[in-house]
């Protein structure tokens, strides 16, 4: 099982040990995106998303050339096609932000102290804290807008 920690120092486990082959910035937060969004998201909009400075082309060959390192790492739990790329719902994993998400974002007066508690537990840390990079500001504009909104949350759950 995948298990993805993106509170506090960002995390990548596969049946319990690190994936140390996944290295570099833009390969982790390639994946990264994909785990929280959950979308099917063309090449074209990942691209422009992490390489947003360069010309479409190189855009388009950087997001090629990062891609099989994703696959050696993580191939079954991403689903990527000639035009798109997408984390696989089909394959067995943890996302803490996706289950601190699930329980707080449908609380009412009904949710258990319990139910918000194990929420709460989940947030050790802002959202991929410490983690940036520097040449793709959509990105880092969509990490900090997540921050914020989860911060936020966790502040509701207390």
């Amino acid at each position: 099982m995948l298990e993805v920690v993106l509170f506090g120092a960002p995390q990548i486990k596969l049946d319990g040990r690190s994936l140390p082959h996944l290295t570099g910035k833009k390969a982790p937060a390639l994946f990264y995106y994909l785990a929280v969004t959950r979308r099917i998201l063309t090449r074209d909009t990942l691209a422009s998303l992490f390489w947003a400075d360069v010309e479409s082309t190189v855009a388009k060959k950087n997001l090629r050339d990062v891609l099989p390192l994703l696959r050696y790492s993580v191939g079954d739990y991403l689903l990527i096609t000639n035009h798109t790329i997408a984390f696989n719902p089909e394959q067995e994993s943890s996302v803490d932000v996706e289950q601190f998400c699930a329980i707080l974002e449908e609380a009412g007066a009904e949710t258990s102290v319990a139910a918000l508690r194990t929420a709460l537990d989940l947030y050790r840390g802002e959202f991929l804290e410490g983690f940036y990079i520097d040449d793709a500001p959509r990105f880092e504009e969509w990490v900090l807008w997540q921050r914020d909104r989860l911060q936020r949350l966790a502040i509701e759950g207390l």
